[in-house]
């Protein structure tokens, strides 16, 4: 991905739990392990239960992330969007905050 130009990952909702958070530190611990110049952030609702997630993360692997939220017009889309036959919901737009990508 660096040999791509990627800058940055989303890399999930780590207050999601379970086997998703497990899987979400699994990618920061390749990117730290690795060391990659990729900066990754997380999805995360301003809420303390989606917050804390994010520092123990951070915490846990030795880097920073950043915030990425999605905009309620993104998700408004995705609604439409799901409801027409053979379409999914553009889940690949974020609005993020401080991104460098």
């Amino acid at each position: 991905m660096e040999e791509l130009g990627i800058h940055g990952l989303c890399i999930g909702l780590p207050g999601a739990g379970g086997s998703h958070a497990a899987g979400i530190e699994r990618l920061a611990r390749e990117i730290a392990d690795h060391r990659m110049k990729i900066i990754p952030n997380c999805l995360a609702r301003t809420d303390l239960r989606d917050i804390r997630p994010i520092i123990g993360l951070s915490q846990r692997t030795g880097i920073p992330y950043e915030h990425a939220k999605k905009s309620p017009s993104v998700l408004a889309e995705d609604e439409m969007l799901a409801l027409l036959p053979g379409r999914r919901g553009n889940l690949n737009q974020l609005e993020c905050d401080g991104a460098r990508a």
